[in-house]
C-alpha cells in the first residue's frame, strides 16, 4: 500500500480541494494524492489558458511529460485579486514572467546576470498590456460551492498578498489549511508584496511559517566564477505555510476530523510528514494504533523512488525534468 492507498482507507470518499493559482505550466503537486484531489487551476493569460485546456504546456512540449490526473481538474480564465472586476494584464516576452503589475526594469537592471549569464531582463519586457476579469478568491469559492481549501498555491509574480486579501471571509473561518506561496526578497514589479509582507499578514491570520524553499533563484555575477560555492543574492522562493494546530479546534472551523486529515495528508504528500502527523494525532484524534499504520505505509519506498531521489542528487537541475520522465512518482 501506499499513500494513496492509505489516503483513500481513512478518507473514505472523502477529496482534497486543492486551488493553484498561476498555473501557467501544468500543475503538478499533490501527484500522490492526485486521485483523490478536486482541482481548479487559475491562469489569466488566454494563450498560456489554453495550452492548459488542450495539454500543450510548455513542460508537457519540451521534456514530454504529463501532469498527474486528478480526481476533477477545471482551469478557470481569470485573474485573483483583492477585488472583482476588470483589470489589466502585463504579457511579457517570458510567459513565465506575466503580472498585474508592471515589471521594474531599472530594479531588474541590478540583476542582469540571473541563472548564469541567460538574458534574464528580457524575459520581464512587456509585449503588450491585455485586459482581463478580476476575482476574489472569497466570490470564487462562493461560486463554486468550495466550503473551505486543504491546499492552496499561490504564484502570480507579485500580487500574492492581493489574493489573500481577497479571501478575507475565507481565512477569517479558518477555510484554509496549508499554503504554498512564491515570495519576493527583491523589487522585481512596481507595488510589488515582499516576503516580509506576506509573512505578517499570514501569521496574523493564523498560519505558521514551515519553510522556505530557495531552490537556486540566486542571482549569479561573472565574478561567481573565480569564487565556487558563491550563493549571490537570493531573489525569490517558495513559503510554506500551515495553518496553526490549535485553530482546527476553533469554534470557526467546520468538519474539523476531516479537514484535519486531509491537511494531514496533504503536507505528507508535500514533504511534510513530521507535521502531518502532528496535525492527525492532535488535531484528527487519530489513534497510536492508526498512526502507525500510517508511519509503516510511508517508511516502504518504492525501489524506483529510491533510485530517482538519489539520482536528483547528483543530477545537474536542467536535467531533472527527464528524471521524473524515466522515474514516474507513483507514492
Amino acid at each position: 500500500m501506499d499513500l494513496l492507498g492509505i489516503a483513500r482507507q481513512v478518507l473514505g470518499d472523502g477529496k482534497i480541494s486543492f486551488f493553484d493559482v498561476g498555473s501557467r505550466n501544468g500543475i503538478w503537486e499533490l501527484a500522490r494524492l492526485a486521485p483523490i484531489a478536486k482541482t481548479w487551476g487559475f491562469e489569466p493569460n488566454e494563450i498560456e489558458y489554453i495550452k492548459l485546456v488542450e495539454s500543450k504546456t510548455d513542460s508537457e512540449l519540451m521534456y514530454r511529460m504529463k501532469p498527474p490526473v486528478y480526481y476533477d481538474l477545471e482551469y478557470v480564465n481569470c485573474a485573483l485579486s483583492e477585488r472583482s472586476g476588470m483589470g489589466q494584464l502585463y504579457v511579457t516576452e517570458g510567459p513565465g514572467a506575466c503580472s498585474l503589475l508592471e515589471p521594474n526594469i531599472n530594479s531588474l537592471g541590478k540583476f542582469p546576470y540571473m541563472f548564469g549569464g541567460v538574458d534574464f531582463i528580457s524575459g520581464f519586457r512587456v509585449t503588450e498590456k491585455s485586459p482581463v476579469v478580476l476575482s476574489t478568491l472569497d466570490d470564487v469559492v462562493e461560486e463554486k460551492g468550495v466550503e473551505y481549501i486543504d491546499y492552496l498555491k499561490l504564484d502570480t509574480q507579485g500580487t500574492e498578498l492581493k489574493i489573500l486579501k481577497g479571501s478575507k471571509d475565507l481565512l477569517s473561518r479558518h477555510g484554509v489549511s496549508v499554503i504554498k506561496c512564491e515570495v519576493l526578497f527583491q523589487e522585481l514589479y512596481k507595488e510589488q508584496s515582499y516576503f516580509s509582507d506576506i509573512d505578517q499578514f499570514l501569521r496574523e491570520n493564523g498560519f505558521m511559517l514551515m519553510d522556505i524553499r530557495f531552490g537556486s533563484e540566486h542571482t549569479v555575477s561573472p565574478m561567481s566564477q573565480r569564487f565556487p560555492g558563491d550563493r549571490g543574492v537570493l531573489a525569490w522562493g517558495d513559503a510554506f505555510y500551515c495553518l496553526e494546530i490549535d485553530l482546527f479546534s476553533d469554534e470557526k472551523m467546520k468538519n474539523v476530523k476531516m479537514r484535519a486529515l486531509k491537511c494531514g495528508f496533504a503536507l505528507m504528500d508535500l514533504g511534510y510528514p513530521g507535521r502531518g502527523f502532528e496535525i492527525l494525532k492532535r488535531a484528527a484524534g487519530l489513534g497510536l494504533n492508526e498512526l502507525e499504520v500510517i508511519r509503516h505505509v510511508l517508511e516502504e519506498v518504492p525501489f524506483r523512488r529510491k533510485i530517482r531521489d538519489f539520482a536528483k542528487k547528483i543530477t545537474p537541475p536542467g536535467l531533472a525534468p527527464f528524471l521524473g520522465k524515466l522515474f514516474p512518482h507513483r507514492g
